[in-house]
């Protein structure tokens, strides 16, 4: 596991000036509270990679949705999955992500897209990610942010998936959440197995962990080099 300063991954998206930093975030209710700092990073993350097509697993109540379509590119669209009300019932869940999803259950009403100026580029998919035939879509993803199941069989089958589903053709990322959360060990456990075998960057002081495809070399440097 290779690990980096937040700093690294906010220098990546480069502009000629503060005003071009600006950029779109949803002020959180009580409901679903994320992150600050890894929310900004996902979206420094999204400008840097300017995906054309992205897929988030986990939808939750949509806030991080909302956050990554709202900073992506124009034309882009972003598919979301979410546990479907039979796949509820039928799945045996770790308590903390079943607790999750019973309060996604209790607050469909109030899915931050919805009512929002994106929702016709957002692509809600019901199912359980980890049967979905994603070969059905037909796509090919520039950005995939990884926030479903926690438990190590379901966080293994997620990867898997994103790797089959990268856009290897153009520069890509996927994103881990819950990465060293003491609530959820498998994501650690199976990710430091992981970054045996590929560059797998963490975000020091998150819960975010970061795979680049055809980032820059010199970036790729930049994020490996130790002392600045």
């Amino acid at each position: 596991m290779i690990r980096i300063r937040p700093h690294k991954i906010l220098d990546l998206y480069k502009t000629e000036n503060y005003h071009e930093r600006m950029v779109n975030i949803l002020v959180p209710s009580k409901y679903g509270f994320p992150s600050a700092i890894e929310t900004l990073l996902l979206i420094a993350l999204s400008k840097r990679i300017k995906p054309k097509i992205g897929l988030e697993i986990g939808t939750y109540l949509g806030i991080q949705t909302l956050n990554l379509i709202s900073n992506f590119p124009d034309n882009a669209i972003l598919y979301t999955v979410d546990l479907d009300n039979r796949s509820v019932d039928e799945i045996k869940q770790l308590s903390n992500d079943k607790k999750v999803t019973l309060e996604r259950i209790e607050c469909l009403h109030k899915i931050a897209y919805e009512k929002s100026l994106y929702k016709n580029r957002i692509i809600q998919l019901l199912c359980d990610s980890t049967k979905f035939d994603f070969s059905s879509l037909d796509k090919k993803f520039n950005f995939i942010y990884i926030d479903g199941g926690h438990d190590y069989n379901t966080i293994s089958i997620d990867s898997y998936n994103a790797f089959n589903l990268i856009d290897n053709s153009s520069l890509s990322c996927i994103v881990w959440h819950d990465y060293g959360n003491p609530n959820h060990p498998n994501v650690k456990e199976f990710l430091d197995k992981l970054s045996v075998e590929k560059d797998i960057f963490y975000v020091e002081g998150t819960y975010l962990c970061v795979y680049f495809n055809k980032l820059d070399m010199e970036e790729i440097k930049y994020l490996k080099k130790e002392i600045e």
